[in-house]
């Protein structure tokens, strides 16, 4: 399982990609990269179709939310913890308050009810390209995963609910200083679960 130091560092890393974005008056050359790796996603992603359309969807199949190490919090709750800014408060196995920043628009957000944990490739997006085919555990490994601290991300509520399953192709996050970092976010969680673009 990912520790809280790894997770500590993407956090900065996702804050800090804002501030990298000019330096000595010229743009960061990673501002350019970003744009190539979220065209070759857009491109992957109207090529990978729904390969396994014949398997419908069913958010019931991919038990999400789950407490796996039996510590009273569940994976929602474990990636509010490690996310928040500030020491987190709980209340018995839920977190009450904290300080997270969201990497999709920039801002920090203090009410935990604002926000959605949400799967970096949404569960549909995972299903229609590979997913549908994995055993029930596995789909529940991947919706509850805190191997890659970029699976699940705290965000805003809205802007979860506005991404929705689209793939790149379809929705990037409006703070453009995130583009970068989520399209190599993408490209690894592919990766890492041998999802088919192709």
């Amino acid at each position: 399982m990912i520790t809280n130091s790894d997770y500590r560092r993407t956090i900065h890393r996702r804050e800090a990609a804002g501030r990298q974005t000019w330096r000595n008056g010229r743009r960061w050359r990673g501002f350019h990269k970003r744009s190539v790796i979220i065209g070759a996603w857009i491109v992957l992603a109207l090529v990978g179709s729904a390969s396994e359309a014949g398997r419908p969807y069913r958010r019931g199949e991919w038990r999400h939310w789950v407490d796996a190490d039996r510590d009273c919090l569940d994976t929602r709750h474990e990636v509010l913890v490690v996310e928040s800014r500030t020491a987190p408060v709980l209340d018995q196995c839920r977190v009450v308050r904290g300080t997270w920043f969201d990497p999709y628009n920039g801002e920090l957000i203090i009410a935990p009810q604002a926000l959605d944990v949400d799967h970096m490739i949404p569960l549909r997006f995972a299903h229609e390209h590979g997913g549908a085919m994995w055993s029930r555990a596995r789909k529940a490994a991947y919706a509850n995963s805190l191997d890659d601290p970029d699976h699940l991300v705290a965000v805003s509520a809205s802007l979860n609910r506005q991404k929705s399953d689209k793939g790149p192709d379809r929705w990037v996050p409006p703070r453009r200083a995130s583009h970068f970092w989520y399209g190599r976010a993408w490209d690894r969680i592919v990766t890492t679960w041998r999802l088919q673009l192709q």
